[in-house]
């Protein structure tokens, strides 16, 4: 497959209806706010081939709005052709900034997709004012996430109790965007809580209305909830006398490695009933998030 291909349409496997490829809509130019993107414009600008100063020339603001990155160039490089090269050196996207404007947004995501071009490649990013002229200048920046998980806490908002479910507080302190794909368990009380990460990137959580809710941006914090209950007991006898157990939290997201952390656990208050046969949750269930374990 060509990456380059503004043609080509890829069969989405995930309903019926066939979904535009994200190479259908590069041309786009828009205006917008988002997340903001400070300290990422490299010191590597070039013209002509040659070391520019550590000041970017053509970029004058970098945000991020869902799934897009919105550039704002400078004002000598309003209406520039400009082409993004990706840190394996394909032309990632081809548009222009706007004459009065200056500004271009560029597709970095498509979450509700499939395939190798529904998430950029984390890197350095190579952005082209006027390729197509002699003096050509280019910008360097480095879009790379950097997920962790912050906070654990039990889930109260549902009635009971969430039906055992942990809240899990994420951030990303990384320069570029990407979203979470799956949430599941190991050593879990509840045994069906104890699944195999999805093989698939589409978000697979619970709670959210659409894809993109999903999508973490740098420099921010966002709580997710799995689709899995950890914490529903499965006994006759319902008791949330103090005992400790622990897990294993296990976080996938596009183009990383899972992200595995222990959580030790101590139960306590009072039971409630689920709609499940011999199933309860405990309305006091202390948990303690523990260093990313391999």
């Amino acid at each position: 497959m060509n990456p380059n291909d503004e043609t080509t349409v890829l069969e989405r496997s995930r309903s019926t209806a066939t979904r535009q490829s994200r190479r259908r809509f590069l041309q786009t130019v828009a205006v917008g706010s988002g997340v903001g993107l400070a300290g990422c414009l490299s010191r590597g600008a070039e013209r002509d081939g040659q070391q520019g100063t550590a000041e970017s020339e053509a970029i004058s603001d970098l945000s991020f709005e869902g799934e897009d990155l919105v550039l704002t160039a400078t004002e000598g490089f309003h209406g520039s052709e400009l082409h993004v090269v990706d840190p394996t050196e394909t032309v990632w996207a081809k548009t222009s900034t706007e004459h009065t404007t200056g500004k271009a947004r560029i597709p970095l995501l498509d979450v509700d997709s499939f395939g190798d071009d529904n998430h950029y490649t984390p890197g350095t990013f190579q952005f082209v004012f006027n390729p197509r002229e002699s003096e050509s200048y280019t910008e360097h920046v480095e879009l790379v996430p950097k997920i962790s998980v912050i906070r654990v806490e039990q889930f109260g908002k549902e009635t009971p109790l969430g039906f055992g479910r942990i809240a899990i507080a994420m951030q990303n302190s990384g320069t570029g965007p990407t979203w979470i794909s799956d949430i599941t368990y190991e050593g879990a009380p509840n045994y069906a809580a104890n699944d195999e990460v999805s093989t698939n990137t589409f978000p697979s959580l619970h709670g959210i209305e659409k894809p993109t809710d999903a999508i973490l941006q740098p420099q921010s914090s966002q709580t997710y909830l799995s689709r899995q209950v950890p914490l529903r007991f499965l006994s006759e006898e319902q008791d949330c006398s103090p005992e400790d157990f622990s897990m294993i939290l296990v976080v996938s997201t596009p183009r990383s490695d899972l992200l595995r952390y222990k959580i030790e656990a101590t139960k306590g208050g009072k039971p409630e009933s689920v709609s499940l046969i011999d199933a309860y949750v405990c309305s006091d269930v202390q948990l303690t998030l523990h260093d990313e374990v391999a």
